[in-house]
């Protein structure tokens, strides 16, 4: 069976997932656009803030957001990825270089590192990370650790030094990017060394949506794509079934990756505008003429799988998502967030630990 084609569509998807998560926790609201601290709150912060360059409508700050996460998630990885962030953003641009976890963004502000926070997201929970690396995420988390590792090598000359003697060891200059990155040819490589029972499976699903021969019976995983250079058409695997197949049944980033496919589909501004979820959110956002996932519905879902979505962090997100979707862009920024909730006391954050921890002992001990 031939599986390139199959191997190749799988790799380049995945790789683009560190940048598709990052778009979601670095760009909606979470992890960005900190001021210098949390523990002051003397001034109004606005509750709202304007999205003039993408979606257009008036959004949730970023200030409010990573605040609540700061102070209900304290010493967990949001909450340590919320201060690093805050740390970043209280240095310019010259003091902000020689710090590893900080790195100047595509604003012209310090900020935490996209290769530090991948890592964070990589790296177990025993390690004071959130896990989703290859045990939890398989091939997609296997790629988002060696992006991680691969972000921080900050220049080209680093970067092309970088040789690998595996494929998860491997790194190339991204030109497209301007940063170091994994290759296409290292994916492809991680994809036929430990996926091989997946990669024949999908190429028998593969084999079965090809077989249907008409649009009306091409449903469920398989799509009906249009020829670029004919009126024809055949039917084919969805990529997003593909992708799915290499991912372990409760990898959260199966919701990124679901959620972005679904919107990703409308080609209707007010079609996807006006799509609502069951809890009332809007699925959908349209931003420079594409439609997408709403970034704000996204992240209570990512939040409520990695388990951290508490009901008082769900109600409050929740109520400034409703508040700030409610008002137009010239008075987006006019009412102030109420105030912040106190810290999480550190005792639980630190039960949380100390019980992954020992989770992580016995299963180890069990192996041995």
């Amino acid at each position: 069976l031939k599986l390139s084609s199959l191997t190749f569509g799988i790799a380049w998807h995945a790789r683009e997932m560190p940048k598709l998560l990052g778009g979601v926790l670095l760009s909606s609201g979470a992890l960005t656009g900190l001021p210098a601290a949390f523990a002051q709150q003397d001034t109004c912060q606005p509750l709202c803030w304007f999205d003039a360059d993408r979606t257009e409508k008036c959004q949730v700050s970023r200030w409010y957001t990573a605040g609540l996460l700061e102070r209900l998630e304290a010493g967990a990885v949001w909450g340590d990825i919320a201060a690093q962030t805050s740390a970043c953003e209280a240095l310019d641009q010259d003091g902000c270089s020689g710090v590893p976890s900080c790195s100047v963004d595509g604003r012209g502000t310090c900020s935490a590192s996209r290769g530090w926070v991948a890592g964070m997201l990589a790296k177990p929970l025993w390690q004071g990370g959130a896990s989703l690396g290859t045990q939890r995420c398989g091939f997609l988390g296997q790629l988002l650790a060696s992006e991680a590792m691969c972000l921080e090598l900050w220049n080209k000359t680093a970067c092309e030094a970088h040789n690998g003697t595996s494929p998860e060891q491997t790194c190339i200059w991204d030109v497209a990017r301007n940063a170091c990155g994994v290759p296409p040819a290292s994916a492809l490589a991680l994809l036929r060394r430990d996926y091989a029972d997946e990669l024949m499976h999908l190429s028998l699903r593969r084999q079965r949506c090809a077989a249907f021969e008409s649009q009306e019976t091409c449903r469920g995983s398989c799509q009906w794509v249009l020829n670029l250079t004919s009126s024809q058409g055949q039917c084919s695997l969805k990529p997003l079934e593909a992708l799915l197949a290499v991912a372990d049944q409760d990898c959260p980033l199966r919701t990124v990756l679901g959620a972005h496919t679904s919107c990703d589909g409308i080609s209707n501004a007010t079609v996807c505008e006006t799509t609502l979820r069951e809890d009332g959110l809007s699925e959908c956002v349209w931003a420079s003429a594409m439609c997408e996932a709403n970034p704000a519905a996204l992240e209570l879902d990512l939040l409520e799988q990695l388990g951290v979505l508490t009901p008082e962090l769900d109600g409050l997100m929740r109520d400034a998502i409703s508040q700030c979707s409610e008002r137009s862009a010239d008075v987006c920024a006019d009412v102030c967030a109420p105030a912040l909730p106190p810290v999480r006391q550190p005792e639980r954050a630190s039960a949380s630990r100390a019980v992954a921890l020992l989770s992580a002992v016995l299963v180890f001990t069990n192996v041995a």
